[in-house]
């Protein structure tokens, strides 16, 4: 299955420095040498991660008078152009948002300028579409389960009349995306993400996002322009459990850590840590906190006063870095590195078949629900599964099988959803 990477390369580790003195005002990294071969990477790489911005915002701030005009004007040009797209994407999130409230349609908007509060620069973070979230009180999506109710019939139209059409087919199961020529992607959700293994954790979630409506708060994204947003103490959840979907999932790149510094350094209440840690030890998940606050604290500068509440079990360097490579090489969504799949529970048959067990009621909805059609779903999962990556994907089913289990060694030191009381 080959090794675990368990060494940062030099541009890697100097990129890290780079983020680190973005966040922590102070330049921690060598100067910048003259050559060719040192620029091209970094380049690449703040591409890859989606984060041109931040290296535009550090050459600014401390090399531009002895950065080569040649790189400095591609990283200008790189920076400026995420920081218009993200006007763009706010304009266009306060039109449907202002769509939506017009039509007595409850919503919160997630991620994007909400996240984006927490940098000093709020344009600095890098928004990637519109993500909006409809509140179904009293509704099976109050009961942990995806849930299209009526209102969405009206969305739909609602986004039409504007010039939207919604996609026909879409990997995700739990919202609607719409598309308009020349504007970004919006995502209409039912719920806050899609649905894990454990049936007791979906309605959690469920729960919280139901009394996160009443908590939400007003924000600014221009002036006297404002969209509901979730408060810190929810926005705290939401921010783990999308980092958490997509490690499970294809993985995340380096801007989710971005976000948690960020968010983190902000020093929230006491109430947020308190509501968060929470959560954090019902779901069974100190082992993953930890270790990515631990991250946030020694490659990007995170304040250890305001880290130290969620750093709760004992850290494993090696770990950490093992982490961190498969950051770099998943690029922000897991989409850089070729043949890429879930991080399964571990690398044998049952594992295996656990995982399809759950892609097969993750995608087959009310069908799964009887038992009966189990068999026949299993074959269809399995073999959807391998069609797409021989004549979607054009990847080799045994090369997915190899990243997943290479992946797997890592999630197992994870512990994720597994009490760690019970290691110790």
């Amino acid at each position: 299955m080959g090794e675990q990477k368990t060494q940062l390369t030099e541009t890697q580790q100097c990129f890290l420095d780079i983020l680190k003195s973005v966040f922590t005002h102070q330049d921690i990294g060598k100067l910048l040498p003259a050559e060719d071969s040192y620029y091209a990477p970094l380049i690449r790489m703040a591409q890859t991660q989606h984060l041109s911005s931040l290296l535009y915002a550090y050459i600014h701030e401390y090399h531009s008078d002895d950065c080569p005009m040649k790189w400095k004007q591609i990283i200008e040009q790189q920076g400026k152009q995420v920081i218009l797209v993200n006007y763009r994407l706010w304009q266009q999130t306060l039109h449907i948002y202002h769509l939506l409230e017009a039509n007595h349609i409850p919503c919160i908007v997630l991620k994007g300028p909400s996240l984006a509060s927490y940098y000093e620069i709020p344009e600095l973070r890098k928004a990637g579409d519109v993500d909006i979230w409809v509140y179904q009180p009293n509704s099976l999506a109050s009961k942990g389960e995806v849930f299209f109710g009526p209102v969405f019939q009206r969305i739909e139209q609602i986004m039409s009349a504007d010039g939207y059409q919604m996609t026909a087919n879409e990997h995700s199961n739990y919202h609607k995306v719409f598309e308009k020529q020349g504007m970004g992607e919006v995502e209409v959700h039912s719920s806050w993400v899609d649905r894990f293994p454990m049936d007791s954790m979906n309605r959690d979630i469920a729960e919280l996002a139901e009394m996160a409506y009443d908590r939400a708060k007003p924000l600014d994204v221009f002036e006297d322009n404002k969209v509901l947003v979730l408060s810190e103490e929810d926005q705290a959840c939401h921010m783990l459990l999308h980092m958490l979907q997509h490690y499970m999932m294809k993985g995340f790149g380096l801007k989710f850590l971005c976000d948690w510094t960020a968010f983190w350094s902000h020093k929230p209440e006491e109430n947020v840590y308190y509501r968060f840690l929470e959560m954090v030890s019902k779901w069974h998940l100190e082992t993953f906190v930890s270790h990515i606050t631990s991250i946030c604290v020694e490659y990007l500068g995170l304040d250890e006063q305001a880290a130290s509440p969620l750093i709760q079990v004992e850290i494993d360097r090696t770990v950490c870095v093992e982490l961190l490579v498969e950051m770099f090489e998943s690029g922000e969504f897991g989409k850089t590195e070729e043949g890429r799949m879930v991080a399964l529970e571990g690398i044998g048959p049952f594992e295996l078949f656990k995982e399809v067990h759950f892609q097969m009621k993750r995608n087959h909805g009310n069908r799964a629900r009887n038992p009966w059609l189990w068999p026949y779903l299993w074959l269809i999962t399995l073999f959807g599964f391998m069609w797409n990556n021989h004549r979607v994907r054009n990847v080799s089913t045994w090369k997915i099988l190899r990243s997943a289990g290479q992946r797997a060694r890592v999630r197992r030191k994870m512990k994720l959803f597994k009490d760690v009381s019970k290691y110790e």
